[in-house]
């Protein structure tokens, strides 16, 4: 009977250090992609070609490119305002994240200002060797 009892609290135990391990891990996944979406959209990374090619995928980097629709002379190039509103005129020169929200199966949204515009994004991230990837962007609002 003890032994039955000590086999239970083994399993509980375990059962419980597993789930807490994982949200743990969750919320370090998530505040790595919160950190590495602020810096990017605060900073605007995602005007820097090379930043674009070392954080996202090769399907990424294809759709900003099947994107751009200027003529290209010195390739590649990549369709950038996909990580903006693609208002040409704001409010103001306020241009920062406001909020980065898990949707779950690796996807995020991302709320912005852009020159005063409020928008929101969606994004893919996926995990390549312990590195964050953006994976899909798609403009939720405002799109012109």
């Amino acid at each position: 009977m003890q032994k039955h009892f000590l086999w239970i609290c083994s399993i509980i135990l375990f059962i419980s250090c597993s789930n807490s391990t994982s949200t743990t891990g969750n919320q370090s996944n998530d505040d790595a992609v919160r950190e590495l979406l602020t810096d990017m959209y605060n900073n605007e990374l995602y005007q820097d070609y090379e930043w674009l090619e070392a954080h996202c995928t090769d399907k990424c980097l294809q759709f900003l490119q099947s994107e751009y629709e200027y003529i290209c002379e010195d390739g590649p190039c990549y369709a950038v305002w996909k990580f903006r509103t693609n208002s040409q005129d704001g409010y103001s020169d306020e241009h920062r994240i406001l909020s980065v929200d898990n949707q779950g199966n690796g996807y995020y949204d991302y709320t912005f200002l852009d020159m005063g515009v409020k928008g929101k994004n969606r994004v893919k991230i996926i995990s390549d060797n312990q590195r964050l990837l953006i994976d899909e962007i798609k403009q939720i609002s405002p799109r012109y």
